[in-house]
């Protein structure tokens, strides 16, 4: 007769293994064991964490403090530049006194145009 004890020994051994020997999630530090982005810059990321990362190192809004990405209902992840940083097309529209554009421009990020001079 088997002893199923000693398997499972051995199956948990494995895993521990390979858990010791894979590369670490750089958002959430657990070990990486299955598909995952591999991001140049930064390293491995698993797909769950992808989105979470990208938020975490985006450039924040100088006007709202915000990452500037596309946060579906609230930003379109376009944005213009400012001396001090980037700001979201919907902050710079709304500290303008504009509507936000229909539909959006294509350019994820553009230079502050110049202002228009009243006559």
């Amino acid at each position: 007769e088997k002893d199923n004890s000693i398997s499972y020994l051995h199956e948990k051994c494995i895993e521990l293994s390979k858990k010791s020997k894979a590369s670490s999630c750089i958002h959430c530090h657990e070990p990486i064991l299955d598909a995952c982005f591999n991001l140049p810059k930064y390293g491995k990321v698993h797909d769950k964490c992808l989105n979470p990362f990208q938020l975490s190192v985006a450039p924040k809004c100088v006007q709202c403090g915000q990452p500037v990405s596309d946060i579906g209902g609230k930003f379109t992840g376009k944005a213009f530049k400012k001396d001090n940083g980037v700001i979201h097309e919907e902050c710079y529209n709304i500290g303008a006194g504009v509507s936000p554009p229909s539909p959006p421009p294509t350019s994820k990020l553009k230079t502050k145009p110049k202002p228009k001079s009243k006559k």
